[in-house]
């Protein structure tokens, strides 16, 4: 396999699009041609990911020790929760119920 960083080319880049069909998920990336294994095509800053560490309560669950698959359940009910208080409410209105 190739390493993640693998340099493609611009032209391949090029060749995605976001779908807002009916179809197929509301949001998506689809590559309109084959993309090389490894190939990086898209990165996403840590902080724009709803994780436990990235909730409005991560400090709760850092010092009640909440950690791995339950700590991210414990973050997404909170957040879906505050409604339109929380940051991430954009998110939870594309998501399906």
């Amino acid at each position: 396999t190739q390493n993640a960083n693998t340099a493609c080319s611009t032209s391949s880049a090029r060749q995605a699009r976001v779908s807002r069909s009916c179809a197929r998920p509301p949001y998506a990336v689809y590559a309109k041609e084959d993309v090389n294994e490894g190939c990086v095509i898209c990165r996403i800053p840590k902080d724009a990911c709803l994780t436990r560490r990235t909730t409005e309560i991560a400090r709760l669950i850092e010092d009640g020790e909440i950690g791995g698959p339950l700590g991210l359940i414990v973050a997404v009910i909170y957040e879906k929760n505050a409604g339109e208080h929380s940051k991430w409410y954009p998110y939870f209105q594309i998501i399906p119920e």
